[in-house]
């Protein structure tokens, strides 16, 4: 029995190479049901979920061969968009060289490409989208509290009819 992650930061169960999510608390324990959505499956577990008590692994489908990619796959996209600041391919190099024997011996090139794909796109996600017009600059600078590195606030002078706009410090300001 292992656990993972799943990409919704949600802890999954491992079992045969088939993923369970815990589905609700019983008396005896957890229960687990297959993360496939019409197969029921399921596994009942103690309240540490260490170990099993029953089992229905009457499974509808094919076990999942990419289990152990996956879980690389999940813990690289956590941390990158935990930490924007890192490069993408000093992360993946990291967490696949950490990662647990056997879980990376069958990675190739194109699995490392999807993975910085998948990666690019979710920080894409997280940062704001680029202004279209000079109206969207001004609203989208009027609407973020922006800090200096040390967490100084910047004060911003917006001039939307002279589109000008100006930042400062207050300490900035003093030396004035």
């Amino acid at each position: 029995m292992e656990f993972m992650l799943s990409e919704k930061c949600r802890r999954l169960l491992v079992h045969d190479n088939y993923k369970f999510y815990k589905h609700h608390n019983t008396e005896e324990g957890l229960k687990w049901r297959c993360v496939e959505r019409k197969c029921l499956a399921n596994i009942y577990t103690d309240e540490n979920a260490t170990i099993m008590l029953k089992t229905d692994l009457n499974h509808n489908h094919e076990r999942d061969t990419n289990v152990k990619r996956q879980v690389i796959f999940n813990s690289v996209k956590r941390k990158a968009t935990a930490e924007l600041a890192k490069r993408l391919q000093k992360l993946i190099r990291k967490e696949i060289s950490s990662a647990p024997s056997g879980y990376a011996e069958k990675f190739n090139v194109k699995d490392i490409e999807c993975i910085r794909k998948s990666i690019s796109r979710a920080r894409r996600s997280i940062f704001p989208h680029l202004p279209q017009s000079i109206t969207n600059v001004h609203a989208a600078l009027a609407s973020t509290d922006i800090k200096t590195h040390q967490e100084d606030k910047l004060l911003q002078i917006i001039d939307e009819e002279k589109n000008f706009v100006c930042f400062s410090t207050t300490s900035n300001l003093k030396y004035l």
